[in-house]
């Protein structure tokens, strides 16, 4: 499957979800909110001194009513040290902060429209997104690793697509104690109103039921399914193994491929 292409369908069940948004959001929004305000004030004739002057004081206002409310606009990530994000051969995260990255790149998912599809994402989005991900987790300027990061916002984004569908479109999956008797808008900031209704509007089409029932008789042949949610085969064989799911023979040859040189 293609970045691209839309599996929003299938999802029937998720393990609940903290919402939080982090500064790369904060950034996003304050950098199109001024390009707004700029353009505008370009426009009514204001010098570049007077404009630069107001948005420094908007700055400094905005920064003042954070501190006194205790929160800025949005929340992110919990960082008390400087992370070194490591890869392994195949370029995936390993080691401490593999955790924090896959947090991370699911709030980078909840700053793109619903409504987009991945190709539909601003490029300039998306190298904001990579920048912002280079600076937090240490990480050198490379194609690749940028590729890959930017591949796993877009399943994510799917995902995150799926989610809403699965919850409030077919309502095939429970929601969770805190999403329930609420709608997205009330509980992602991202989601407006116009933004749901639109979202809605196309996945309610009978071309969407159309789509959504080929998917679901697909599936259904699938003898396989995924289990591990978004840990990998890593973390989940050492969970088997402490709950003795794993066959003796199994740990056998797991500890001959581990440990033989």
């Amino acid at each position: 499957m293609s970045d691209d292409e839309d599996d929003d369908y299938i999802i029937e069940e998720e393990s609940e979800e903290e919402v939080e948004e982090d500064a790369t959001s904060r950034r996003i929004h304050d950098f199109e909110e001024e390009a707004d305000i700029r353009g505008d004030m370009e426009e009514s004739g204001y010098s570049l001194e007077q404009i630069e002057k107001f948005l420094d004081k908007r700055r400094r206002k905005k920064k003042n009513d954070s501190k006194k409310s205790g929160r800025g606009a949005f929340k992110g990530l919990k960082i008390t040290e400087p992370m070194f994000l490591q890869f392994d051969s195949v370029g995936r995260a390993t080691g401490k902060w593999r955790l924090k990255y896959g947090q991370h790149v699911g709030l980078c998912s909840r700053k793109l429209n619903i409504n987009w599809s991945w190709s539909e994402v601003p490029t300039g989005l998306k190298d904001t997104l990579w920048e912002d991900t280079r600076n937090l987790f240490h990480l050198n300027e490379d194609p690749v690793m940028k590729s890959l990061f930017l591949s796993s916002v877009a399943c994510r984004f799917r995902d995150f697509k799926a989610k809403l569908v699965s919850g409030w479109i077919t309502c095939l999956r429970k929601r969770t104690k805190y999403e329930d008797g609420k709608l997205p808008p009330q509980i992602w900031r991202h989601i407006t109103k116009d933004i749901w209704g639109e979202f809605k509007r196309q996945k309610m089409s009978p071309e969407a039921e159309e789509l959504r029932k080929k998917k679901s008789d697909s599936a259904s042949q699938n003898q396989h399914h995924h289990h591990m949610g978004q840990r990998n085969y890593e973390d989940s064989r050492t969970i088997w193994i402490d709950e003795g799911f794993y066959p003796t023979a199994y740990m056998f040859i797991v500890f001959y491929l581990d440990f033989t040189p």
